[in-house]
Formats: C-alpha cells, sequence, structure tokens
C-alpha cells in the first residue's frame, strides 16, 4: 500500500503542477443493500452508515469517495469516509497543498467554508440555491458549471471502466487499498494518454481498448 501510495502521490503532484484550477465532488461506495446492512457481520458496519444517493434516488449504507481533480481531469487528492459526513468537511482535508481555485456543486455552501478556504489562498466557487440572489454573470456561471462537468466524467470513469463502486471488502483497510488502487491504475491511464492526446488526456475510450 505505502509504494502505492507514494506512486500516486508522485503522478498526482506531477501532474497538478502549475494548475490553479481543481474541481471537487463525492460519489457513494455502498457495501451492503440498505436492507441488510443490520445483518452484516464485518467491522465496517460500525463503521459505514446510512447516506443517500442522488442519481439513484434511493438510501444505501456504506461510503463515499470524495476526489479533488485538476481541470484536466487528473485526480489530485482523494478521501473515504462514512457516508453521513459532511463533505464541506472534507474539501479542507483535501486542499492542504493546493492554491487557486475550486469549483464545486451548491452542496458546498457555507459561508464558514469559504472564509476558511480564503485563509488558504483558494476561492471556492459554485451555483447558488434558488432562493438566493446570484449577482454573477449568467454567462459566468453557465461556463463554470460546464468545466465543472468534467469530474462527472472523471467520477463517471472511475465506477464504470474502474468499478470503483462495487468494491468487495470486510474492513476500512482493505476498502481503502481497493479505492487507491483504482485511483492509481486511472492516473496512471491519464498519465500514459497524456503523453499520446495531449488536448485530451481524459480520454481513455483508445488507451483501454
Amino acid at each position: 500500500m505505502t509504494v502505492k501510495h507514494l506512486v500516486q502521490q508522485h503522478l498526482s503532484e506531477a501532474l497538478s503542477q502549475d494548475k490553479d484550477l481543481f474541481l471537487f465532488d463525492g460519489f457513494p461506495i455502498p457495501i451492503c443493500h440498505i436492507k441488510r446492512y443490520k445483518r452484516s457481520k464485518t467491522s465496517l458496519e460500525a463503521q459505514g452508515a446510512v447516506g443517500y444517493c442522488a442519481a439513484k434516488d434511493e438510501k444505501y449504507f456504506g461510503f463515499k469517495g470524495y476526489i479533488l481533480i485538476t481541470q484536466e481531469g487528473a485526480v489530485k487528492a482523494i478521501d473515504i469516509a462514512p457516508s453521513n459526513i459532511d463533505e464541506r468537511d472534507i474539501l479542507l482535508e483535501l486542499t492542504n497543498d493546493i492554491i487557486g481555485d475550486i469549483i464545486a456543486d451548491k452542496g458546498l455552501i457555507r459561508p464558514e467554508l469559504t472564509q476558511e478556504l480564503q485563509a488558504k489562498g483558494i476561492s471556492l466557487h459554485t451555483p447558488l440555491r434558488s432562493n438566493m440572489k446570484d449577482d454573477r454573470p449568467k454567462e459566468l456561471v453557465y461556463q463554470m458549471m460546464d468545466i465543472r462537468r468534467l469530474v462527472e466524467t472523471t467520477i463517471g470513469q472511475l465506477v464504470t471502466r474502474f468499478k470503483i463502486q462495487t468494491i468487495r471488502a470486510k474492513d476500512l483497510w482493505h476498502l481503502s487499498v481497493k479505492v487507491g488502487r483504482k485511483i492509481l491504475a486511472h492516473t496512471m491511464c491519464f498519465a500514459i494518454n497524456k503523453t499520446i492526446n495531449a488536448n485530451n488526456p481524459l480520454q481513455l475510450e483508445l488507451l483501454l481498448a
């Protein structure tokens, strides 16, 4: 695990060098069906939590993965937490060595978070809720949300091609190792593709085919 972590760290630092725009989002990592979690006999029973998957409009039991990526799509940082942990607290943990701008969804809206990030030299940009006044030009907001779709693409690749949501593990250590392995695989594919497809390094289709 240490070697894989060091390789991932080296690659992510190289791929994010001189970058000052990052995208943040999370994705569910279910470990069992919501109807079965109370009968689970693994140690994850005490560590996971009931969460909600908006994409499927259903509850699940397990964890959430959170990624911070560059504007190109390279994974800069990742964390795993029980699915009931506030993602706004996770973002703070992933931004210890960056300066610049972060685009995220409106679930990250919290004045205290914005202030804490600003103190670290980071500006957080999100769409606003329907009951909030937005004085920003609409074109700027549309452009921001268009850029943000890249993190959804990265998560989609991790889910469909690297099966990051269908991991079988009986404890948090093995879950973390397997998630880290999949993130490393994606990062290595990205790095290789960047050398042959510099304009669109996240386009992994031909590389993986």
